[in-house]
């Protein structure tokens, strides 16, 4: 085998999908040693490991995340367009231009894949900027940060949640859902006691919870959606109600 075309044979045995997975892995073990088997047995790696050209596997991460938000991104307008009875790895595949194989290498299942889009909606729009902000203003950035998306994924979130006591796979992915803005609601709690900002009376966990309530989607179909309130109007009422309800 050449060894300036390592992957040569490979390439003609294996499918392009998992060519990039075999490839993502091995770049997995160049940037962390310590998940070279080679190493974990005593011996050193094949010189021809260190001959890789490895700015094609960097290329190929690159392209396995385009890969992998294209299909999220199919999967959200999938879900919402057909609901779950018309939600399918087939019809996401076929939305996101791949293969039914690529669908299931990326995600390994249809709940893998919607406890992944559970964790990408935050993660598409961004983070509230909370660092090198008090713990109180932090607090007041994740209801911006919230008032702006809720819009966005209200119906995506709403489907879950009607459904998640009938579909193991909807059930999962909400308590994904929940696990993630709870903990990141108690790491802001917890940053307003050790700032001595929190309001007497209120544990870490019971503040984080009912911050998590208020700020959540229920309150805010509720208040928008069925009382006609702007957007604007609901996010400056939240904010006023946790700073006057969690702060000294």
């Amino acid at each position: 085998m050449h060894h300036s075309r390592p992957f040569r044979s490979l390439r003609k045995a294996f499918p392009i999908e998992a060519m990039e997975l075999i490839q993502v892995r091995m770049l997995e073990v160049v940037e962390e040693p310590s998940r070279n088997p080679c190493l974990l047995v005593g011996h050193q790696p094949p010189a021809s490991l260190h001959r890789v050209k490895w700015h094609s596997l960097y290329s190929l991460s690159s392209r396995k995340e385009q890969t992998r938000e294209r299909i999220l991104k199919a999967a959200l307008a999938q879900l919402v367009d057909h609901g779950f009875t018309g939600f399918s790895l087939e019809r996401v595949a076929k939305a996101a231009g791949v293969t039914r194989q690529s669908v299931y290498l990326h995600f390994k299942s249809k709940a893998g894949l919607l406890e992944s889009l559970v964790v990408y909606i935050p993660q598409a729009e961004g983070e509230p900027p909370v660092d090198g902000v008090s713990a109180a203003d932090a607090m007041a950035e994740i209801v911006h940060f919230t008032a702006g998306y809720l819009p966005k994924i209200y119906r995506f979130v709403r489907l879950i949640h009607a459904v998640r006591g009938d579909i193991p796979e909807a059930a999962a992915a909400w308590r994904r859902r929940a696990w993630i803005l709870r903990r990141r609601s108690r790491r802001i709690v917890g940053r307003m006691k050790r700032e001595h900002v929190l309001a007497d009376g209120w544990s870490i966990d019971e503040a984080a919870d009912v911050f998590w309530a208020v700020a959540g989607w229920p309150v805010y179909e509720y208040l928008v959606l069925d009382l006609g309130w702007s957007a604007r109007r609901y996010e400056r009422a939240i904010e006023r109600l946790v700073r006057r309800g969690f702060v000294k």
